[in-house]
């Protein structure tokens, strides 16, 4: 499936449809796919723009939900791992056809949340996946919670606030 083709997929399906004061739809878009990996190991990150989102719009356990139907219903010739929810701002044009490293930068500053998914097999396709990491982020600092590895539970690690780090 081609960038556009999720892209439109996206919108129609995740499409939040409220209003907010100036009448302007709540929408979550696709702003851009990016390859990581190591090895003979490569995954996609994807990242997507809350466009027209009050910061307190939506909860850490909406953004999961979203992530999780996201991450269900994607499709990729390879795994996507990591799904970046970022607040719109003046930056961004969707979807971005490139990303350099100044980009990246100005655009961490506004990212609210990172889920990390991952397949017990790391070389399958198949899903379902589970949630691996979740990240946290304010102002580009971030802080990622390994879910196995934590005490806390997915839950509780959503209602946790940068300051509450």
């Amino acid at each position: 499936m081609k960038i556009n083709q999720i892209f439109i997929f996206f919108v129609l399906l995740i499409s939040v449809g409220c209003k907010n004061n100036s009448n302007e739809k709540k929408e979550i878009l696709f702003l851009y796919r990016t390859g990581s990996g190591f090895n003979d190991y490569s995954a996609y990150d994807d990242m997507l723009l809350l466009h027209n989102h009050e910061d307190t719009s939506m909860s850490g356990e909406d953004l999961y939900k979203i992530a999780r139907l996201y991450e269900d219903t994607v499709k990729a010739d390879k795994p996507v791992e990591e799904i970046y929810f970022i607040k719109d701002n003046s930056l961004i044009s969707v979807p971005k056809r490139s990303m350099d490293s100044g980009l990246w930068s100005d655009l961490m500053e506004y990212t609210i949340i990172t889920f990390g998914f991952r397949n017990k097999d790391i070389w399958s396709m198949e899903k379902p996946v589970e949630l691996f990491s979740i990240t946290l982020w304010n102002n580009s600092k971030y802080k990622t919670f390994y879910v196995r590895k934590e005490k806390k539970s997915i839950d509780s690690i959503l209602r946790l606030t940068f300051t509450d780090l």
